[in-house]
């Protein structure tokens, strides 16, 4: 027999800021566990900074055995959990293990292949390690994952991330049977900078944009069939309409899988050389020694002064890097153009263009109605009136254009 179920998964970061501004992060999780868990199947990971040692996340010599028949109470079943962490349970400990009792959800870490013994899964800067990330799931779940791994450190953080394998059949359906209208839209997503405040409000006092808001303000306060929902989704659209009209909508590209914003790894950059490389293998190689030895503290200690090291190095790297540049810039601007040039267009990112899917025609209509003249490709009025144009500002126009190029606008456009 084959059981079905949705798969809801919450991943949330607990700082200890929470509890010390009074604020009860836990209940939190708790309403929202119990309210998709009515749904379906919940699995939570999460940094809960919370030392939990070998404490149980059960309940001790729980039963159903004197229940009535039709009661669906199914008692927690006792399951062994290691951890090498030897930190007392602490105040978010508690609260996590409550919240396992509470909502029928299980530890992973210490049970399941991979994490057997219960591995660290933080190194402070200063201190002993601790185990404070975890992976939840329902108990009905714990036998479908395969395994849970710690990875090894990294320089980058102080937390190994952690992961699981779960075994999950899953079932296909045929798009033209779907709904469209139940699928939920990605948030439009606007680029704010400084000249943007201008242009929205000039969008917004504009008649478009003002009747679009007096319909919306007559359709909520008229009609009484309209929801919270339907309110909340029109006032959306007037706002995205506002922001692609006044220029600062953002487009997700896609480029060989990867968004065309995306940021180049130091691995990538030309400032990362040999004595970087070196670095970071030594330190990859001393975090498999500590995760075989994780109690050794002379290892780990070894690994911060090393990780203060690499990151240090990485910022005087560029920075050495970064000054040569401009010394380079500098030099060559009046000495070698060529080698200038050639300098630039290396530095400078490497776009693709790709051919429009906008036809000439359509660009034409389009700048044709934003001008509000009807304009004929043959109008030999048109035609004359650029050549009017041009022979009036011929040579002020040349003369505004035939300007050196700065330093700073290589700069500019080059970092």
């Amino acid at each position: 027999m084959i059981f079905t179920y949705v798969l809801y998964i919450l991943a949330l970061l607990v700082r200890n800021f929470f509890s010390q501004r009074g604020d009860d992060i836990f209940a939190l999780i708790e309403h929202d566990i119990l309210k998709y868990s009515q749904l379906g199947k919940c699995f939570v990971l999460s940094d809960f900074n919370a030392r939990t040692h070998i404490e149980h996340d059960f309940i001790d010599n729980d039963s159903d055995k004197f229940l009535d028949i039709q009661c669906s109470y199914q008692a927690d079943a006792p399951l062994l959990r290691r951890n090498i962490d030897s930190h007392t349970v602490d105040k978010h400990g508690k609260s996590l293990l409550s919240l396992c009792k509470s909502s029928g959800l299980r530890i992973l870490n210490g049970r399941k292949l991979g994490d057997l013994n219960g591995n660290f899964t933080c190194y402070n800067h200063v201190g002993s390690p601790s185990t404070i990330d975890y992976i939840l799931c329902d108990a009905s779940l714990v036998s479908e994952v395969k395994y849970v791994k710690v990875h090894p450190l990294t320089p980058y953080t102080i937390h190994c991330m952690v992961s699981c394998h779960i075994n999950v059949n899953f079932l296909t359906y045929d798009d033209s049977e779907i709904d469209s209208d139940i699928l939920s839209d990605q948030p439009a997503q606007f680029v704010w900078s400084d000249n943007c405040a201008d242009r929205w409000l000039f969008t917004v006092t504009d008649s478009m944009t003002q009747n679009e808001i007096d319909k919306f303000l007559h359709s909520s306060l008229s009609s009484n069939e309209l929801n919270s929902d339907d309110l909340v989704n029109d006032f959306s659209h007037i706002i995205n309409s506002i922001g692609q009209r006044a220029g600062i909508w953002k487009k997700k590209a896609s480029v060989h899988g990867k968004s065309a914003g995306h940021k180049k790894s130091s691995f990538s950059q030309k400032w990362y050389d040999n004595d970087c490389k070196k670095l970071h293998l030594h330190l990859k190689s001393l975090s498999r020694c500590i995760r075989k030895n994780p109690y050794n503290t002379t290892l780990i200690t070894k690994y911060r002064f090393l990780k203060k090291k690499y990151s240090k190095l990485l910022k005087l790297k560029k920075c050495v890097f970064r000054t040569k540049i401009f010394d380079m810039l500098d030099n060559l601007e009046s000495r070698d153009p060529k080698g200038f040039w050639n300098l630039y267009n290396e530095l400078s990112p490497q776009k693709k263009h790709s051919q429009s899917a906008i036809s000439a025609v359509q660009w034409w209509s389009h700048f044709n109605m934003l001008m509000n003249k009807c304009i004929n490709h043959d109008d030999l009025a048109f035609e004359k009136s650029i050549e009017e144009f041009w022979s009036h500002y011929n040579n002020d126009v040349i003369s505004n254009l035939d300007s050196e190029i700065t330093c700073d606008e290589l700069r500019q456009s080059v970092y």
